[in-house]
């Protein structure tokens, strides 16, 4: 068996110095929609799981897009999930992130919670 070590030249991709390794053209040419803007907030919530299991969270950034939040539950992506504020006030969402204790997710429509403003 023959082991051959891949340099970036033949990944056709130049090295740089900095957090990245490679230039700034693979970066720009990114299939990922850049994020919406968001803000920091402190925001005690209810999240509803699709089974009806009801957790508290903290939502801790917030766009028009989706959400940050501080979680005790086991989140996976693709979860289901509803968030309840304190004005009573529910937004249908989906986790696109879990790591730890954190997620992160996508509002099903543009959210309230965040004045419904796009970014």
């Amino acid at each position: 068996m023959v082991h051959r070590k891949l340099s970036f030249a033949a990944l056709g991709r130049e090295r740089q110095a900095g957090p990245s390794c490679y230039a700034k053209r693979d970066v720009l040419h990114s299939p990922v929609a850049p994020r919406a803007n968001r803000i920091a907030v402190n925001l005690p919530a209810v999240m509803i799981a699709a089974d009806g299991h009801e957790t508290s969270v903290i939502i801790r950034d917030l766009s028009s897009a989706g959400f940050r939040l501080e979680h005790q539950d086991d989140l996976f992506v693709g979860d289901l999930i509803t968030l309840v504020i304190a004005k009573g006030e529910r937004v249908a969402a989906t986790v696109q992130w879990s790591l730890g204790n954190e997620a992160g997710g996508r509002f099903a429509s543009p959210s309230e919670l965040s004045g419904g403003r796009p970014d």
